[in-house]
């Protein structure tokens, strides 16, 4: 029995300010304009139009006799239209993924996105990412019983795509009025192909934003807490639960 939890998300990323601080007199590369002098713009690139930095995929096999036989273990800069060939800004993750769309659009392979009504969109054997630049759209899909030959257990990874940024200009929450985010999600399909056998502890489709809040303190300097903001988990069909936990994940937790 394959374990199989399929989510197809699309998301268009609006802007995301920060008010009551007087901005410095430079604008990050790539950031919208400011408002006026205090309000400015947080999310560089917020339509993806430089593209993502992908990282390679790092999953572990389950089965010694299936395993992708082409690995390309180097991040690859996804570039398209006028701006192809610039560095980008959004880093795109696939913890716990064994396909990895790097082994397919690396610089030796060459591989080169398709084009349809204003998208751009690159796939591999599990996943498929497509983005309009000039909508500022992207659809994420992640095909999870391609990944999988049995069930996950405990103690082993879970597939991501996980995209994230970090702020160009530091946003010192003691020092703004507000901080304003704005995010439109539909959810286009979800199949749960496990047959009422999953165990929730296990087993779950998330889709979830995460802020880092850091100290800057002299005696909790760099410690920090995720808040994290669920769009989506099969679990909670009315929505999760408030609620705070010790973040025991391994290093950097």
């Amino acid at each position: 029995m394959k374990k199989s939890f399929l989510s197809i998300v699309t998301l268009v990323l609006a802007v995301s300010g920060c008010a009551g601080t007087t901005p410095s007199t430079s604008t990050p590369a790539g950031s919208s304009p400011t408002v006026d002098e205090k309000h400015y713009q947080c999310i560089v690139d917020n339509k993806f139009q430089k593209g993502f930095t992908v990282n390679p995929a790092n999953g572990q096999r389950q089965d010694d006799k299936w395993f992708p036989d082409e690995r390309w273990m180097g991040d690859v800069d996804l570039t398209y239209g006028e701006n192809e060939g610039s560095k980008p800004v959004w880093i795109v993750s696939q913890h716990g993924d064994i396909y990895s769309l790097n082994d397919k659009y690396n610089k030796f392979v060459g591989g080169k996105p398709t084009y349809e009504n204003g998208y751009y969109t690159y796939q591999d054997e599990s996943k498929i990412m497509s983005v309009n630049p000039e909508k500022g759209a992207l659809y994420l899909e992640l095909n999870t019983s391609a990944e999988y030959v049995r069930p996950r257990q405990p103690q082993e990874a879970w597939c991501h795509i996980l995209l994230n940024q970090g702020f160009e200009r530091a946003v010192r929450v003691s020092e703004v009025e507000s901080i304003d985010f704005t995010i439109d999600l539909e959810m286009k399909k979800f199949v749960d192909n496990m047959e009422g056998k999953a165990n929730p502890g296990l087993h779950a489709t998330q889709f979830l934003m995460y802020i880092i809040v850091k100290s800057e303190n002299a005696y909790d300097a760099n410690d920090y807490f995720w808040f994290g903001i669920p769009f989506f988990d099969n679990r909670y069909p009315n929505g999760l639960p408030e609620h705070g936990q010790i973040d025991a994940g391994g290093a950097g937790a």
